[in-house]
Order: C-alpha cells, then structure tokens, then sequence
C-alpha cells in the first residue's frame, strides 16, 4: 500500500504556458503515511483550499512521533485567485 493519489487535482493548462508543459498539480489533502503499518490517514481540506508544502516539527518533549506537529500554509482559492502569486500592477 502507498500514499494515495486521489488528493491530487490538477489545473486546466492555462493559454500562456508552454505546449508539452504539464498542469501544475494542486494537493487537497494533508496525509499521514505509516510504513510499518502500511496505512494512510488523511485530512480532507475543503474546496478551493490547497496545502503548501508541509514541515515536521519536533516538540522536544514529545514522547512519540504523533506528538509532534505539522505546519503548513493553506491556500484558499476564494479569497484570492490561483493566479494570484506574483502578479502585481503598477497602481
């Protein structure tokens, strides 16, 4: 068993971007995959939110893995568009 792959959405290819580029992939999920016991738990986010790129962070008192934390910014589509990153206009 591996980590899903039904968390993952892709965007339309916009008309700009380079023919043979593939879509960016969005994740929907945030997910836990346990190797030794070859589960995965998951955190469905809702719509239009997609997670960034998670980090691990130790607690140094933490008596287990699952005692420690997961940080990750959430995208959310309705409050600004996909588009959005990057794109200023000269006021």
């Amino acid at each position: 068993m591996q980590p899903s792959t039904e968390s993952i959405t892709t965007l339309p290819t916009p008309a700009s971007q380079p023919p043979g580029k593939p879509a960016m992939p969005l994740f929907t999920t945030l997910e836990k995959y346990d190797a030794e016991r070859e589960e995965t738990q998951g955190l469905v986010l809702g719509d239009e939110q997609y997670p960034n790129e998670p980090v691990f962070v130790r607690r140094p008192d933490a008596a287990s893995e699952d005692a420690d934390n997961v940080l990750t910014v959430v995208y959310d589509g309705f409050a600004l568009p996909i588009s959005f990153h990057g794109n200023w206009l000269a006021a």
